[in-house]
């Protein structure tokens, strides 16, 4: 049986594609993922990934913009159209090119695969699984971010995306999101039925204590591909001036010059504390560098739905690595953060005074076994916990 997975974005910058890939095709199913392809490093990232998983699935471009590999005139259509696009939603008007840069070529592409079942990702996914619906064939969704309550972009075609995620929800042979709580706010707004949630877990890693590196201060760390404002590091940095004990701060990701600047700026040096901004690593040597510390921060906002409702990969990773964990209190998080009670402590997203007291005692905390949390998040949180749901979902789809 033949499964067409649909997106808009490179495998290295959507885990849950390969991770999808990766199980559908060690169950033997003939898997193709059909994507858009932007950059020459991307798809390099792209091409380690399949083969250090071994992961053996076809990858194709539906759409390929990798600068060098097709013609200037061609990008600069493509990226014209997508600035008119971006006026018109100015004048309230939605147009497909807000989604991606030529939803119709994605869709071309997946239905020339003739599936037996496509799963469809992300919002160009969405589109072209629609229009896949339209053409009797079986269409699966899932909705990794909710994309039409997540308003940071203001060029996002909001009713679009909704009425998009309303018609999977309503027409997918099944429909998935990545946490208990989205699936009941999705359900709340849409209404026909919950969600399936699956988690983005990851697969499981060997635990080794000996991958720690036994720091003479306690440490913290968040990691990124970026490290910028609005998500989290200042409040974190601002708090450490009421934190008395010496520890660490570390930021994997990159990090502009200027941003950098502000951060020493800001940071409270002179209480011992110290301050380090590390390159970002290749997605299987993350799992070994997070064993190293102490406590993961999870500092997501309550400002759209889409954060409010999702469990981070932050989280679920930092659990794998078996650090604790402080993190806000959006649905999401709390969701998980009651499964380890004692190891992730919670607080208000929009207020930074309680954060201190919070840390503090999450500092103090020794009393626990890293190798209990890892056991316990690989039981439920890990992506061989979510396989089982998934291939369920899957053959149900396929026999009708």
């Amino acid at each position: 049986m033949k499964i067409c997975i649909i997106s808009d974005q490179h495998l290295c910058a959507n885990p849950r594609v390969w991770k999808e890939a990766k199980t559908l095709s060690d169950n033997h199913y003939e898997v193709v993922v059909v994507t858009q392809f932007t950059s020459a490093s991307q798809y390099e990232k792209d091409r380690e990934i399949l083969e250090h998983y071994n992961i053996h699935a076809q990858y194709k471009s539906g759409l390929n913009l990798i600068p060098g590999q097709v013609s200037v005139f061609k990008l600069l259509y493509y990226k014209l159209r997508r600035r008119a696009a971006i006026i018109f939603k100015k004048l309230g008007v939605e147009l497909k090119y807000l989604i991606s840069y030529s939803p119709n070529d994605i869709y071309k592409a997946a239905k020339r695969e003739n599936a037996d079942l496509y799963i469809a990702h992300v919002e160009c996914g969405f589109y072209a699984g629609k229009k896949l619906v339209s053409d009797s064939k079986l269409v699966a969704f899932d909705l990794e971010d909710w994309h039409s309550r997540d308003y940071l972009i203001q060029s996002r075609p909001v009713n679009t995306l909704s009425k998009l995620e309303s018609f999977g929800l309503h027409n997918g042979v099944y429909f998935t999101c990545p946490s208990q709580s989205m699936s009941d706010a999705i359900f709340d707004a849409y209404g026909k039925r919950h969600p399936e949630v699956i988690y983005n877990g990851f697969l499981i890693e060997d635990y080794d204590e000996t991958q720690t590196t036994g720091n003479d201060k306690p440490s913290l760390v968040w990691f990124s591909q970026t490290i910028g404002a609005g998500r989290g590091v200042e409040k974190i940095v601002d708090v450490l001036h009421d934190i008395r004990e010496p520890l660490s701060l570390n930021l994997i990701g990159n990090c502009s010059v200027d941003y950098e600047d502000f951060l020493k700026g800001e940071f409270p040096f002179e209480l011992g504390h110290e301050l380090r901004i590390i390159p970002p690593v290749k997605h299987y040597e993350l799992h070994k560098m997070l064993c190293r510390y102490d406590i993961g921060l999870a500092l997501e906002h309550k400002d759209a739905d889409n954060k409010r409702t999702t469990v981070s990969n932050k989280m679920l990773q930092y659990l794998q690595a078996g650090l604790k964990v402080f993190a806000t209190d959006t649905d999401g998080q709390l969701e998980i953060a009651k499964k380890f009670p004692e190891v992730v402590k919670t607080v208000p997203a929009d207020k930074t005074d309680k954060w201190s007291i919070v840390l503090s005692g999450l500092l103090q905390h020794t009393d626990y076994s890293r190798k209990d949390i890892v056991e316990r998040h690989d039981k439920e949180f890990s992506w061989e916990a979510q396989e089982s749901k998934l291939l369920t979902l899957v053959k149900k789809a396929l026999n009708g």
